[in-house]
């Protein structure tokens, strides 16, 4: 995985992402599955790649004013490679807001149902999903923005994770804003991929982007367009507000071939008034 990895020009993907932050300038930025890949003997602490901080560089790079409001790390495994040093990967989920926005009430929790998974290698891994939430501030008009990636591999605990984000972070007073890798849609693709989308849904929450499909290539070295499908991602709200426009991006590539993900990132313009 970490060869792999390497491979794909990460330092190259990430300037993307960094490039399509700052083109859309959006208030506030919900990334998901943000990876730290460090190699050495155990534990692993010699940092190879930082895909936060290649982001950020990038955007001060280009003089683009956005600051880390939240991160969790949830996912934190490691294991052997054949050169003889461990390899680690810790991964989670990232909340940047751009300068002029005020953030309270910041905390990021793992979600109680996780998958757990069994490995001779390694011993038991915990995936570690979680959320992060804080309310945003801008022109005097606060809302609860809550960002997150559910289950991927077990239709159970996704259901699970939906479920607890309508008891716990989107219970909220203000206009909330809910942004993340839901793996979930209303019509699939898969069966089990609907109930999460409807208990979000019957929670009051209404879809607040493109009908533009934006998942999934097949990797990130896949240029079929017509692999982009489904939606998996969604930006939704409650109560209803207003779309002034949504778009997709991620199309683009490395000069290596490389896309920046195997989704594509999601831009929605919400009017909100207090």
């Amino acid at each position: 995985m970490f060869n792999t990895m390497k491979s794909e020009d990460p330092k190259g993907r990430m300037k993307l992402i960094a490039d399509e932050i700052a083109k859309a300038k959006t208030d506030v930025v919900g990334l998901q599955e943000v990876a730290t890949w460090s190699t050495g003997p155990k534990p692993a602490s010699k940092v190879a790649f930082d895909f936060l901080a290649l982001i950020t560089a990038e955007l001060k790079r280009l003089h683009q004013p956005y600051k880390v409001a939240a991160v969790k790390q949830g996912l934190d495994v490691e294991g052997p490679m054949a050169e003889g040093n461990d390899v680690r990967l810790t991964m989670g989920d990232v909340v940047l807001v751009r300068n002029g926005v005020k953030v309270s009430h910041v905390s990021s929790t793992l979600f109680k149902s996780q998958l757990v998974i069994p490995t001779l290698a390694i011993g038991t891994v915990t995936v570690g999903r979680a959320y992060n939430q804080m309310d945003v501030t801008k022109q005097g008009v606060t809302v609860h923005v809550v960002n997150t990636h559910l289950e991927a591999f077990s239709p159970p605990n996704r259901l699970n994770q939906a479920n607890e984000l309508v008891a716990g972070p989107l219970q909220s007073k203000n206009p909330t804003i809910l942004v993340g890798d839901l793996n979930a849609g209303p019509t699939g693709p898969k069966p089990e991929d609907i109930p999460p989308y409807t208990a979000l849904t019957t929670a009051g929450f209404v879809a607040t982007r493109t009908t533009v499909h934006n998942c999934c290539y097949k990797g990130v070295k896949d240029t079929n367009p017509t692999h982009w499908d489904h939606d998996g991602d969604w930006i939704m709200t409650k109560p209803a507000l207003t779309l002034v426009k949504s778009y997709t991006v991620g199309t683009e590539t490395t000069a290596a071939g490389i896309h920046p993900g195997d989704h594509g990132g999601v831009v929605s313009v919400i009017r909100i008034t207090g």
